[in-house]
């Protein structure tokens, strides 16, 4: 299913505190300046939602899923997002002092001048593109877990902007290369 391109809903400063969000679907919603105090979001579904400045103080987000989200200038002071997906947020100013982001997934996330001291990152996984709120952060010190030298599910198999026969793998011929449907024996072009 593709993820709309617009906002599912635009609620711009909204007073939602203490509300149950779990497991809510927030698909590209706006949420920018909300004040969400001691809400309740774990395990809900937020892949592009546009929290800039919203108050997440004290919220209890277990497992939420806030790929590719906009958290600038969040305030994230003591929320709790253990094993919550940020891959590819932008948590660029956000406050997360004393927040728990153990067993989080960090790959791709920009942490530039966010507010650290406290934060609990035990587990959290991070990769290359991940990046650090100063110059001296060291991830290690902080108990992360250091980049596989696997390959990741979201990493293509074949690079794609080398040419073909360059290319590490070749796909393999399949019965619809020949020209032979599964299961009709039809030929292409015959009806």
């Amino acid at each position: 299913m593709p993820v709309p391109e617009r906002p599912n809903a635009d609620l711009r400063r909204p007073d939602l505190r203490r509300v149950d969000l779990r497991r809510a679907d927030l698909h590209a919603v706006v949420l920018r300046g909300a004040d969400l105090r001691g809400v309740r979001a774990g395990e809900a579904w937020a892949l592009r939602a546009d929290l800039r400045t919203a108050d997440l103080r004290n919220a209890r987000a277990e497992r939420i899923v806030l790929r590719d989200a906009v958290l600038v200038g969040a305030d994230l002071r003591s929320a709790d997002l253990r094993g919550a997906d940020l891959r590819g947020a932008d948590l660029t100013d956000t406050d997360l002092r004393d927040a728990d982001l153990r067993g989080a997934n960090l790959r791709g996330a920009g942490l530039c001048d966010a507010l650290v001291a406290g934060t609990r990152f035990a587990a959290a996984r991070y990769d290359r593109r991940t990046t650090w709120p100063t110059e001296g952060f060291d991830p290690r010190t902080h108990g992360m877990s250091p980049p596989s030298t696997r390959r990741h599910r979201d990493e293509p198999i074949v690079d794609l902007s080398r040419p073909f026969p360059h290319s590490p793998v070749r796909p393999r011929r399949t019965r619809w290369d020949r020209g032979t449907l599964p299961d009709d024996g039809l030929q292409w072009g015959e009806a």
